[in-house]
């Protein structure tokens, strides 16, 4: 082997050495940099809280206007033929605190429900952490999804039947407030869309258990140069930091448009934190055979899928 063609293999080695290095230090800087978003993405939201907002019902006017809108859908047709679920047959978290433990039972009720997995999940972050028995200081907000009394004695009689649930079952048992928790978003879903004549926003789904339905609808339709605390005065106490803003420590009220604003941000955040994750494992959950019909009917227990 001549000289020149060894410091041409030296050449090549060390440009091919160079890549390698090149390429390793790009993954690690892509890896930094996705860790880095992550953590920033924890440390920038305000960490979940209990809700003073009482969640409240739709009113019979607007149940009838949410019931019509969901007669008229397939699914609620195939839904109505078939068997609900003994809400005993969810899956029970095995921790609290702990969305990995509480996923596979929120995922479960919103699908059976038919409503959005990454907002069930999201709303029930930020209500109460993912906590079976959280209450809140100023209500009687209790639960996954911080149901007050009144409202859950509403709902259970509207829905309670179709899951075995009774007036006598705590709010704090996590699956049946997950199942009421979806039947209620179902309704407030169904009468914003048919009062907006289109497709609900995220945004405007965890508005409307913030604020009811026809808050939120209040809310959506009001002039963005209002004050927002104009035109929802009964909710500002529960939510002062949503409805007001501090400049040059001076506490100023909001205008509607940037109460929306705060609130997109808010939601952004929720969806980065779990609302994400419980898409893809929605996504996994429907493609295997054997988890099959918890899509369609529920039927069984989940002590087998729960290990998935």
């Amino acid at each position: 082997m001549t000289k020149s063609t060894t410091n041409l293999l030296e050449v090549a080695f060390i440009a091919l050495l160079a890549l390698v290095i090149g390429t390793l230090s790009r993954q690690d800087h892509a890896s930094m940099q996705t860790a880095t978003q992550s953590i920033e993405a924890v440390s920038t939201v305000s960490m979940p809280t209990l809700s003073d907002t009482p969640v409240k019902p739709l009113t019979p006017a607007q149940q009838s206007i949410a019931q019509s809108t969901l007669h008229k859908e397939t699914i609620y047709k195939l839904e109505q033929r078939m068997p609900a679920p003994h809400y005993s047959t969810l899956p029970l978290p095995k921790s609290d605190g702990d969305w990995e433990s509480y996923k596979l039972m929120i995922v479960m009720a919103a699908k059976y429900a038919d409503v959005d997995v990454s907002y069930m999940a999201s709303t029930a972050g930020r209500e109460s952490s993912f906590v079976s028995g959280a209450r809140a200081g100023s209500s009687s907000a209790t639960g996954v999804y911080q149901f007050i009394n009144s409202t859950w004695v509403v709902m259970v009689k509207r829905y309670g039947a179709k899951y075995g649930i009774t007036l006598q079952t705590p709010r704090t048992d996590p699956r049946a407030n997950a199942l009421m928790g979806a039947e209620y978003a179902k309704e407030n879903e169904a009468y914003l869309r048919a009062m907006l004549k289109r497709k609900v926003q995220p945004t405007e789904m965890y508005m409307a258990h913030l604020l009811g339905a026809g808050g939120a609808l209040s809310i959506i339709k009001a002039r963005s140069t209002a004050l927002a605390i104009n035109v929802r005065p009964d909710a500002v106490p529960g939510n002062q930091r949503l409805f007001y803003t501090t400049v040059k420590g001076v506490s100023k009220p909001v205008t509607v448009y940037e109460f929306r604003k705060r609130l997109r941000s808010h939601t952004a955040k929720l969806q980065r934190l779990y609302g994400d994750s419980a898409i893809a494992y929605s996504d996994l959950l429907s493609g295997t055979d054997r988890l099959k019909p918890m899509a369609w009917n529920f039927q069984g227990t989940f002590a087998d899928s729960h290990s998935v």
